[in-house]
């Protein structure tokens, strides 16, 4: 096993057997709510059984922050509200999905500026995910295959048969190891406003998301492709015929995604069924 492979075991045994403890450097509290105080520098991360390690942040959504530990992972903190379904969703879309090793609830320890040894604790809730690259990193290096728009939008199509996406930004759009690094697999990382919507719901999308969506796209790929296909109303029609004139390579990417989606989304309707009842 070479060093950075033993890095990112040792971190996934970590999460998956201890949970993390948290210390907030040098935050201000004098306003409202622990999440806005959060330091956007580093947090020190340690585990229960393995010593300790300096973080660096990320970045930052609404209400969560996101923290680099090394090894391929990123350690996620917020509310336990703002995680919504994020884990059990993850968990049924592989490759889909940036993976999530662990996830629990911790206490934070934010020490006070300007005050020495002077911590306040706060609950909060965690996960660590695997680190995915930016689609719109990966295509500033990679000369991506023509008609991959045409890939990325049916995945987008047959997702929409199943979930409420509320969340398809430029910075919510990464990729996983594909045929070729022409034709990369496309992945999600922040799932956290996604929600279960039938085993064939298949709305179409508001227009900003599909908007947003696709000026992405534009910025990594050509979407001429996609041309006749967005004034389209009716999902399965519209993905059937997107798979039918595929190439090889992309409809061999979107037939893994799928089957081990479909695999996978009885589970989650009935345990959604038996939260209604």
């Amino acid at each position: 096993m070479d060093q950075e492979a033993g890095a990112a075991f040792a971190i996934a045994e970590r999460a998956r057997n201890t949970k993390p403890g948290l210390v907030a450097f040098k935050s201000d509290l004098g306003y409202a709510g622990v999440f806005q105080a959060l330091p956007k520098d580093l947090i020190h991360v340690w585990f229960n059984d393995t010593g300790d390690s300096t973080a660096a942040y990320i970045h930052n959504g609404r209400t969560r922050f996101g923290y680099d530990v090394g090894g391929g992972y990123v350690l996620k903190v917020g509310t336990k509200q703002a995680f919504g379904d994020e884990v059990a969703i993850s968990a049924l879309l592989p490759k889909v999905a940036a993976t999530i090793i662990g996830a629990g609830s911790t206490t934070l320890q934010v020490l006070l500026s300007g005050r020495p040894w002077e911590f306040r604790s706060h609950l909060v809730a965690w996960s660590m995910v695997e680190k995915v690259e930016l689609l719109t990193d990966f295509g500033s290096r990679n000369q991506i295959h023509p008609q991959w728009s045409l890939y990325a939008f049916a995945l987008l199509l047959h997702l929409s048969r199943h979930f409420a996406l509320r969340d398809v930004s430029k910075t919510n759009l990464g990729i996983k190891p594909g045929l070729s690094a022409a034709t990369p697999m496309l992945c999600f990382f922040d799932l956290a406003d996604w929600h279960f919507e039938g085993l064939n719901a298949g709305s179409w999308f508001p227009k900003y998301s599909l908007r947003s969506f696709i000026e992405t796209l534009r910025c990594v790929c050509d979407v001429t492709p996609l041309e006749p296909y967005l004034r389209r109303q009716a999902v399965v029609p519209c993905l059937n015929d997107i798979i039918a004139v595929l190439p090889a390579a992309l409809k061999a990417n979107l037939e893994i995604q799928m089957v081990l989606m479909n695999g996978r989304l009885s589970d989650w309707a009935h345990l959604a069924a038996l939260a209604n009842q």
